[in-house]
């Protein structure tokens, strides 16, 4: 009896496109505060590793993703004063009185939280929470003033909420 050899199917490797994962994902929720062109800002992070900069300058507020970090803008957010330009490495509020009432809760993880204001600037309620890991939390201000006028009206700093 001959013997009949059928063809095998051959095996292929595929490669497949990159994936980047990101470190951590940054929901930010925005309200108009008591004065005009104010915004109060919730910035909740995740379990993962989150860098973030809140920057307050020349009218704007922009809170922008640091490392791998993504943000995440809350569309149920409220805020209506100015302009929102919302993208997954930074967002922006034409918000020219500034920041009013901030709360920062980050969760686990290993977090880097900064906050910088450019001329004067006064906070209402200023509330930090970074969690559980091994974390950094700055807050930097300027003004071209002489006193000078940044405040900050309560602050509020916890290892976890």
């Amino acid at each position: 009896m001959p013997l009949s050899c059928t063809p095998k199917p051959s095996l292929r490797l595929e490669v497949l496109e990159a994936r980047e994962v990101p470190a951590g994902i940054v929901s930010v929720f925005a309200s108009n505060a008591s004065f005009l062109n104010t915004v109060n800002l919730v910035i909740t992070g995740d379990d993962l590793d989150n860098q973030i900069d809140i920057v307050r300058q020349a009218g704007q507020v922009k809170i922008i993703a640091r490392g791998d970090t993504l943000l995440h803008y809350d569309l149920a957010s409220t805020y209506n004063d100015g302009t929102v330009t919302p993208t997954y490495t930074e967002i922006t509020f034409d918000a020219s009185g500034g920041m009013r009432d901030v709360t920062i809760q980050m969760f686990s993880g290993n977090d880097d939280v900064r906050i910088s204001v450019i001329g004067n600037h006064r906070f209402g309620n200023l509330l930090v929470s970074l969690g559980e890991g091994n974390n950094s939390f700055l807050l930097m201000g300027s003004s071209s003033t002489a006193p000078n006028e940044n405040s900050v009206g309560n602050f509020f700093g916890r290892r976890c909420l």
